[in-house]
């Protein structure tokens, strides 16, 4: 009897220990303590005036094509101070604009932030600040020589375009992230404001198997990505850390699953790019200015200082 039970013992404690090295796997925790940079100066009413433009984008008198384009029209006047911005022609039939603006760093390595912003009939609040919060960190990023060079790139999507736009786009962008001969330097992070759930650039419903393990709901910043991105992302969640946005949750999923149908994340994952999915819980919390500066400040920390 003493025997069994040791045994029964053993085995729990060996299950305890395997789940815990699972969980560490997946979860990536991390310790950091670092000195956090000066905020960024924004101001309240600079933000509250960019929300307002863009959920003024919204306008149901207007159909999808002329709302598209004004959008563009938009985002290049608010980004053509920090460089220049190139359009990228993505059909003609004026259902999807994108647009390309790239910062010089002092190394080879770059960070692609990617930006699917859906121009709804509809004004999204939730979907203005976080697009807000982007826009205000490239802006941030413009008087600086940065160690990490930057490609941010802006893709607008009508709801109508949803959910194909997003593959398609996301095809487009891995497919010249693929031709570039230093890819392996390159980091993607993947914004969709207005959507919280990660199904939405998962491939999928399998992450359901993940469900406990996900990021929590409440988290200032949360980080989806694939078992073989672990340094990626952890490299990645200590440099947000350690730039002052200390709450920050993540998960890498094993993504190896057979007949994966297309998903955002998959068209960077099926070339070997690592890509991320980042859901910024903080930009839609009250109160909203003193959380854009620590996330604008975090992110721009990270990209002046590198990985």
């Amino acid at each position: 009897m003493k025997w069994m039970v040791s045994r029964v013992t053993d085995l729990l404690i060996a299950l305890i220990i395997m789940t815990l090295l699972i969980w560490a796997v997946l979860k990536q925790p991390t310790f950091s303590w670092g000195v956090k940079p000066a905020p960024i100066a924004l101001s309240g009413d600079q933000l509250n005036t960019g929300v307002k433009a863009i959920m003024a984008l919204s306008d149901e008198t207007l159909d999808a094509p002329t709302r598209l384009k004004i959008a563009n029209h938009y985002f290049v006047e608010q980004l053509s101070p920090v460089g220049e911005v190139v359009p990228i022609e993505r059909g003609t039939d004026g259902t999807q604009y994108a647009l390309q603006l790239t910062i010089a760093g002092t190394s080879d390595e770059k960070l692609v932030v990617v930006l699917h912003h859906v121009v709804t009939d509809k004004p999204v609040l939730e979907l203005a600040e976080t697009t807000q919060g982007i826009i205000e960190w490239a802006k941030s990023l413009g008087k600086l020589k940065p160690a990490l060079s930057v490609e941010l790139m802006i893709f607008l999507h009508s709801v109508q375009d949803l959910p194909q736009g997003l593959i398609s786009a996301s095809l487009y962008q891995a497919e010249v992230l693929n031709a570039v001969a230093d890819k392996d330097k390159t980091l993607v992070l993947v914004f969709i404001p207005g959507m919280a759930a990660p199904e939405v650039a998962y491939a999928g419903g399998y992450s359901r198997f993940f469900s406990n393990l996900m990021p929590k709901a409440e988290a200032d910043l949360a980080l989806f990505g694939r078992l073989e991105d672990i340094s990626e992302l952890r490299t990645l969640k200590k440099a947000i850390q350690q730039n002052g946005l200390e709450d920050v949750d993540s998960i890498n999923i094993p993504v190896h699953f057979a007949k994966l149908p297309p998903s955002v994340l998959k068209s960077y994952w099926d070339k070997h790019i690592p890509a991320m999915l980042v859901r910024p819980g903080i930009l839609i919390k009250q109160p909203v200015h003193p959380n854009h500066i620590t996330f604008v400040s975090a992110l721009n920390g990270v990209v002046r200082q590198g990985l």
